[in-house]
């Protein structure tokens, strides 16, 4: 991860600044996980269950269309209701945001193994960043990169503890490695078929380019 965004900051800046924004950083958000009120272990387990996927986000639910499941599309803040009612018995998660929001307490499994790492960055509007002078300029993206990499080690320290805080009061770990296969088949499927939609063919074969010299 860390070695891919180093190398391609240069092209998401350049993409950032088309859109109007000046990109300050990148930030980790946890590890990425399933949580379910129901048993699962193999990617087929989710089409009986109900996964939620952010309604503004293409990218799970194109996850769960290889597999064949269908998502509930509502947003993050409709997510504790939908739990309660079983409008949603699955959902993608750090463990730090399980515990955080509370969604932990509606839900009984969570897999072992992360799907990804969630990221976001911080950016501001081109035309703001370019009344700065060039020096503050510089004191702000030096300052945003440093004040990111320290909350990185704070996240991923506290995800790991939340995680352990979870297999204490009760959730039950899932061990995918079983069907690994399977789980990659999916993930390799999934970001195929969004190749063109939500991000250039270019990009992808540039970013399993520089993950396979890692």
């Amino acid at each position: 991860l860390y070695h891919v965004r180093t190398e391609l900051r240069a092209r998401f800046e350049e993409m950032f600044r088309e859109s109007g924004f000046e990109l300050l950083t990148w930030g980790d958000g946890g590890k990425n996980r399933l949580f379910s009120a129901e048993a699962f272990a193999r990617p087929a387990d989710l089409k009986s269950l109900r996964p939620w996927a952010w309604k503004d986000d293409p990218v799970f639910a194109g996850y769960l269309a290889v597999i064949g499941a269908n998502p509930v599309r509502v947003g993050a803040n409709e997510v504790y209701g939908g739990l309660q009612t079983r409008m949603i018995d699955t959902v993608p998660s750090s463990a730090i945001m399980a515990v955080a929001i509370q969604w932990y307490t509606k839900l009984n499994f969570m897999a072992k193994q992360n799907l990804n790492i969630i990221i976001g960055g911080s950016i501001i509007k081109k035309e703001v960043f370019e009344q700065l002078t060039p020096g503050d300029q510089k004191i702000l993206l030096d300052t945003s990169e440093r004040a990111a990499r320290a909350s990185d080690k704070l996240v991923m320290r506290d995800d790991e503890k939340a995680y352990r805080t979870l297999l204490a009061r009760g959730i039950t770990e899932i061990d995918l490695t079983p069907y690994k296969a399977e789980w990659d088949s999916v993930a390799k499927q999934a970001r195929e078929g969004m190749a063109g939609r939500v991000y250039s063919k270019s990009l992808l074969a540039q970013v399993e380019k520089l993950a396979s010299e890692k």
